[in-house]
């Protein structure tokens, strides 16, 4: 189970930590305060004929491949760190777009399981 914690700060604006501490929650949470063009990838990952695609930030390498999201530093990127599902990955961005497009106030928090 992969659970994420989105937060809200007056001062920094959204951002995402790992829920549990887990290392597949630490990669993902630091690949979604690193992506810069959300919009782009959740079309990708919205498309169910999309199997092959470049979806990696800055940092942290993305790629579809298949049915399958993987995520790795740049700094490895023969060591695939986090293997999920499209579907998996789709669900927690969608979370996440919509988290950053709320109007909050300072603490506002959200925890997602998947």
């Amino acid at each position: 189970m992969i659970s994420l914690k989105f937060t809200y700060d007056n001062t920094w604006g959204c951002f995402c930590e790992p829920f549990k501490g887990i290392e597949n929650e630490k990669i993902i949470s630091n690949y979604l305060m690193d992506i810069k063009y959300i919009g782009s990838i959740y079309e990708k990952l919205s498309s169910s004929e999309l199997t092959n695609s470049d979806i990696g930030s800055e940092v942290w390498g993305g790629e579809i491949v298949g049915d399958n999201v993987e995520i790795y530093s740049l700094f490895e990127p023969e060591n695939v760190q986090v293997r999920l599902s499209k579907k998996t990955m789709f669900f927690i961005l969608s979370k996440w777009l919509r988290f950053t497009e709320k109007d909050h106030m300072d603490g506002d928090e959200e925890i997602v399981e998947i």
